[in-house]
């Protein structure tokens, strides 16, 4: 039985990241295909940096600054 592939944080940003459509669709596809086949998993850590990355100051297609 192969080994799971452990999910890079990057994979995650751009699944949810509307910037870059590209880039978007693929980590899709990369996360449907690996979840559908269970050859996949998502590090504990992974939700963390997706939360770091949100409050670093990256807009991530807001239009409208957001409240405190």
């Amino acid at each position: 039985m192969p080994a799971a592939s452990l999910i890079d944080t990057n994979v995650l940003v751009y699944r949810f990241d509307p910037r870059f459509p590209q880039k978007q669709a693929i980590a899709t596809r990369l996360l449907r295909e690996g979840l559908r086949a269970d050859s996949l998993r998502i590090p504990h850590q992974a939700p963390a940096g997706i939360h770091g990355r949100s409050d670093s100051g990256q807009n991530w297609g807001r239009t409208a600054p957001r409240a405190n």
